[in-house]
């Protein structure tokens, strides 16, 4: 593997342990108004949640939108009464006191910081993600955040890497994106002209539009 002086590494499902965080902090949410919590209203709220995101992804409705529609239509299905704005805030806070992370993350991390500079890459809201990072342990071996919502601009836009780009001083060749969303974060860093590592623990295969550099299945090949 060719060495690497950047790295810039994805936060959720690459880093973070997403889906449980987003389990947890949902079933808190709806069991403080009193709704039902069970695993079917999870799921719920995860498919709308997933088609919100992927048009984010494709420029179709912003994060600010988002936040509150999730809720909505969340709300809407259960036939509950409740202010979407009011269970978006619960949510986020929620959600941002949830800091998990997947397996071998934080002794990757640790190991690649001592050879090159990391920096965490993120659609996720800015507050929230902030939070997550500063309670977890990663925060010693990284020295930035590219956060879509402070950028002005998500993944897998190209502008959004020509931003951290630019913010950092670096040129191309000296950065590999790691990430597991074919359709965020390798998708953007092709448009983008970087090399890129699709991280898949669940050995799923690409459709063919996207172009890794290379695919691990485990953190630790990136060692």
């Amino acid at each position: 593997m060719k060495v690497y002086p950047i790295y810039f590494l994805d936060a959720d499902e690459t880093l973070f342990d997403f889906k449980r965080s987003e389990a947890e902090s949902i079933r808190r949410c709806l069991s403080s108004f009193g709704l039902p919590a069970d695993e079917e209203t999870v799921l719920l709220y995860h498919t709308i949640n997933d088609r919100l995101w992927k048009a984010l992804e494709r420029g179709e409705v912003d994060q600010k939108t988002l936040r509150v529609r999730r809720f909505e239509e969340l709300l809407n299905t259960l036939g509950a009464k409740i202010s979407p704005t009011e269970a978006a805030t619960r949510y986020s806070e929620e959600l941002s006191s949830c800091a998990y992370l997947l397996p071998h993350a934080e002794e990757v991390c640790k190991a690649l910081s001592q050879r090159a500079t990391l920096y965490l890459t993120t659609n996720g809201i800015a507050q929230i993600q902030r939070r997550r990072f500063s309670l977890s342990p990663l925060t010693p071996y990284f020295q930035g955040l590219f956060i879509s919502e402070e950028l002005g601009v998500a993944k897998p836009n190209p502008a959004y890497f020509v931003r951290a780009l630019e913010t950092i001083g670096a040129q191309k060749e000296d950065v590999l994106v790691v990430g597991d969303s074919l359709t965020s974060d390798i998708r953007g860093a092709n448009a983008a002209g970087l090399d890129c590592c699709w991280f898949c623990p669940k050995q799923q295969s690409s459709s063919g539009e996207e172009h890794p550099t290379m695919k691990i299945t485990s953190l630790l090949e990136l060692l």
